[in-house]
């Protein structure tokens, strides 16, 4: 059984094996998304701090380092729109310890947060 759970543009669904799976990661495991996106054309493969980071048009993938405490793990993030409000959007597929995968989705959330209210301040100065 799968408990979704939504907070401030996080989607994450909590198996009960523990680990985390994401509504709305299409892919079956943090390698498959991994490899299928690297394969895909038209996406933008970088490196940052030992992430692997893709970007396929307004969504970004960050996939975590064989060294941090999540891995593997990937996080969808995409900027959208809503009645003139802009928010991101962040969806993440955690195989990993479920106590890991809980803090991974809280700095997630905690990120999301921030940048959500950056993107309001901007929109206000306009």
């Amino acid at each position: 059984m799968h408990r979704l759970v939504r907070a401030a543009g996080l989607a994450v669904s909590f198996g009960s094996a523990g680990a985390v799976l994401a509504q709305g990661v299409e892919y079956p495991s943090v390698a498959a998304a991994l490899t299928a996106l690297k394969a895909k054309p038209g996406v933008t493969v970088s490196a940052n701090d030992g992430w692997t980071i893709i970007t396929d048009g307004n969504v970004n993938w960050s996939f975590t380092p064989a060294n941090h405490y999540a891995h593997p793990a990937v996080g969808r993030r995409e900027l959208k729109g809503d009645q003139g409000r802009f928010f991101v959007e962040t969806r993440i597929l955690c195989q990993a310890q479920k106590a890991a995968c809980d803090r991974l989705r809280d700095d997630y959330a905690l990120l999301d947060r921030r940048m959500n209210e950056a993107i309001q301040r901007d929109l206000q100065k306009k």
